[in-house]
């Protein structure tokens, strides 16, 4: 099997080593799609770099925040982060995040292998480009080893608009429908097109990920079906297929073989679903063939996971010590905005992160109480929990696909049921062996039924990996096994906490801090009103003059434009050309201008327009 060509191989050896990645996270511009804006970038490069190990090994990554104005975190999607759930990368739940300037050590073991991703897990930031695949080797993989070559396929939507503003309209509105931002472009391994090259007869190992923040995909290659081996991690039985349909977070493995006499080149098609913004692609046998006839991609060839059958074939868990069900419902709230519920509550992220309110209070980590508004659900070591989750809101009116794509943290649940309206209650068409996987659709209406066994002490999200939706709330807590979590003895590293106190937050007691009254929790269920996602907003009274953190680190107002005056010629008397203004951002009642080579950013807010000088390049 040849290794990714483009990443740096580790070679297979019956040892487990050390992989260290120093990675400083900056703004650098690309245009992936045409249109030039900021991405987020690791050592200023974009696409950023593979983090590839094999099994069981210590990864430990050194990240650097230079974003200048906004706040990050990483998460290892699909880790299990067995006894290091402090490195699990969610900000407000297993850590602070990283505060501007800040350094950030993450610690874990490679595990379990298979298809991952890295990506930022900090107020709807990762569609600004932080996200790439993780992949982890077991050097005795089956499927792996009989193949002839790997590669590795991922697919995102792409919007032009930085997420900031984006993310305070959508959820300052009302939305009575939930209406999310479009995107406007469809990505590919991060550009809009690519090709593949093949041989016949050859085998390829094809890993695919869905690295959207609102869009499913169908995959299809003409004249070329697909053998699914492996789905989140977990390996199944082959299944030949001859479309594909994967959500955001999650991933699949797929054996592409090669036509035995191809006489042609041949298409493929990813495209997003609903939407129907695609990127055509081309399956190469040979450079002479030429480009490949036009093919349309066949929805009604799709097939379902729930038919997968896991290769350790783990019987249906029973009986079950914990039931847990939340409710899916679109809310618009007075003097807020629009939110989402997963249980009693939109969630909101707390001053005190889950893990260290479990890790610091004792025998009072067992009361949901004392987490705040961030749907906590308690759990026993050793239970099998199962998850109904019912969908109430209008999803069907968004853009996403079919539903929400449930991801859960620190585990890998059986679908038990997946259902188009509400679930009865009825066990009796529960598979015998259930497929497994760390994310699955929730359809729009239905139910989600989902079994998995508390095996792995720590605080562990689970939620909607619709980026928009778990920005409005869309998620819940699970606190498992919290005084096993305490007997084992987790401690926080100190360049952790330090995060915290630069942020002005809190490293113990209950969801506000409160060490002393831990039952005193009505901090704990305050919205923000003016959301920005991980930018750092400054604070004013609302006016337009306070110091607004956009792109940019803005220092001071330097004038105010009315309504009747034109930008041009405020542009002119700040001695700044026009034409160095790249971008603008619209909103129902605000608009940005930036121009990063002069460095003015401009902010309308009401009848008028104030320019900000920042002190950027």
């Amino acid at each position: 099997m040849t290794r990714l060509s483009f990443v740096l191989g580790f070679a297979a050896t019956a040892l487990a080593k050390t992989v260290t990645v120093d990675w400083d996270i900056g703004w650098v511009n690309r245009a992936p799609d045409g249109y030039e804006r900021p991405v987020i970038a690791v050592n200023g490069q974009w696409p950023l770099p593979f983090l590839e190990a094999d099994v069981n090994d210590t990864i430990i990554a050194n990240v650097h925040n230079s974003l200048g104005n906004e706040t990050t975190s990483i998460h290892w999607h699909g880790m299990w982060q067995r006894g290091t759930p402090e490195q699990d990368g969610g900000a407000g739940i297993s850590q602070c995040a990283i505060p501007p300037g800040g350094t950030f050590t993450y610690e874990f073991t490679a595990y379990p292998a298979g298809t991952f991703w890295y990506h930022s897990h900090d107020m709807g930031q990762y569609p600004d480009g932080l996200r790439a695949p993780m992949i982890i080797h077991d050097p005795n993989n089956e499927a792996q080893n009989d193949a002839d070559d790997e590669t590795v396929l991922w697919v995102s939507d792409w919007y032009r608009d930085e997420m900031p503003p984006l993310i305070n309209r959508y959820l300052t509105t009302f939305n009575y429908n939930g209406a999310m931002p479009n995107p406007n472009s469809s990505l590919i391994n991060d550009q809009q097109s690519i090709s593949l090259s093949i041989r016949p007869k050859e085998k390829k190992y094809v890993r695919i990920i869905n690295m959207s923040a609102l869009a499913t995909y169908y995959l299809q290659f003409d004249q070329h079906n697909i053998t699914v081996v492996a789905i989140d991690s977990v390996d199944v039985e082959p299944q030949s297929w001859a479309a594909l349909e994967i959500v955001p977070g999650q991933r699949y493995d797929f054996i592409l073989e090669g036509l035995e006499n191809p006489d042609r080149n041949y298409a493929f098609i990813n495209q997003m679903a609903v939407l129907g913004l695609q990127n055509i692609n081309t399956l190469v046998y040979d450079e002479s063939f030429g480009d490949p006839e036009s093919f349309t991609l066949n929805t009604g060839d799709l097939s379902s996971d729930f038919n997968l059958v896991p290769v350790d074939e783990e019987p249906l868990l029973e009986p079950v010590d914990h039931t847990i069900t939340m409710e899916v419902n679109n809310l618009n709230i007075d003097n807020v905005g629009y939110r989402i519920t997963q249980g009693p509550d939109p969630y909101i992220s707390q001053r005190t992160p889950s893990l260290y309110t479990a890790l610091s209070t004792g025998f009072n980590a067992t009361d949901p109480e004392i987490y705040g508004q961030v749907n906590p659900y308690v759990v026993n070591a050793g239970d099998v929990v199962q998850l109904v989750v019912n969908s109430n809101d209008l999803v069907t009116a968004n853009n996403s696909g079919r539903g929400h794509p449930m991801h859960l943290h620190g585990h890998v649940f059986q679908v038990v049921g997946q259902l188009s309206e509400h679930w009865d209650g009825d066990t009796s068409s529960f598979p015998a062996v259930p497929v497994k996987r760390d994310t699955t659709v929730l359809f729009a209406g239905g139910s989600l039924v989902l079994r998995f066994r508390a095996d792995n002490p720590g605080v562990w999200m689970f939620h909607c990996h619709i980026e928009w939706h778990l920005d409005a709330g869309m998620a819940a807590t699970i606190i498992e096994a919290p005084l096993d979590l305490q007997r084992e003895g987790i401690a926080i590293p100190q360049q952790h906490l330090e995060s915290c106190r630069a942020l002005n937050l809190t490293t113990q007691g209950n969801c506000a801090g409160n060490t002393q009254n831990l039952e005193d929790t009505a901090s704990c269920r305050v919205y923000d009103t003016d959301p920005w996602g991980a930018l750092i907003t400054g604070r004013g009274g609302g006016n337009g003059r306070e110091a607004r953190q956009y792109g940019h680190r803005v220092i001071q107002p330097v004038t105010q434009i009315g309504n009747n005056q034109h930008l041009s010629s405020v542009l002119q008397q700040l001695k700044i050309r026009s034409g160095s203004v790249s971008r603008r951002l619209r909103s129902s009642d605000r608009s940005f201008i930036v121009a990063p080579r002069s460095a003015l950013t401009a902010n309308l807010r009401g009848k008028n327009l104030n320019l900000y000088r920042t002190d950027t390049d």
